[in-house]
């Protein structure tokens, strides 16, 4: 579908690859695609393209958002305990979950769309709980919790920024 129709030639409504190119970048494509089931209709439009891109914007800007805490934890307090308590318990708890229901979700017919809410939910949970805690972040879960949302866009073929965790 495009922009609500049905594509074909006959229509005139039909849109390449390559123009697609000219106004996004082949990592909104992929987006695009992932935050859509693949077994429900996919329509194309600006809209969803626009959604992709802040996807992307918003992966981006917490991957900097986690480096940028780190350098500066890491400086102030060089070791952090392995040890969890309180909010440390409850963000390990969502990440378990969240790891869960991903699985889940890819062996119920690889459901990219689902996978895709929830790495966005979990990224939200670990703003909050960084912006929470502040120098109190347990460092080894943080690690944890990145490592595990980057293997899983890797999986997928995204590669973002190179934090060094």
């Amino acid at each position: 579908m495009i922009n609500g129709f049905k594509m074909s030639n006959s229509m005139g409504n039909v849109i390449t690859i390559e123009e697609i190119l000219k106004k996004y970048s082949p990592v909104h494509i992929r987006l695009f695609f992932l935050i859509h089931s693949w077994f429900s209709t996919l329509s194309y439009s600006d809209y969803g393209m626009d959604d992709a891109a802040k996807y992307e914007k918003m992966l981006n800007e917490f991957f900097l958002k986690v480096e940028t805490h780190l350098r500066s934890i890491e400086q102030l307090k060089p070791s952090n305990t392995i040890k969890f308590d309180g909010d440390d318990l409850k963000m390990n708890q969502c990440h378990l979950t969240t790891q869960q229901q991903i699985e889940l979700a890819l062996c119920d017919s690889i459901d990219t769309g689902i996978v895709m809410n929830q790495i966005r939910e979990l990224i939200a949970k670990t703003i909050l709980y960084m912006d929470q805690n502040k120098d109190n972040i347990n460092l080894n879960l943080l690690k944890m919790i990145v490592d595990y949302i980057k293997d899983s866009l890797d999986e997928f073929g995204l590669k973002f920024c190179e934090i060094s965790c």
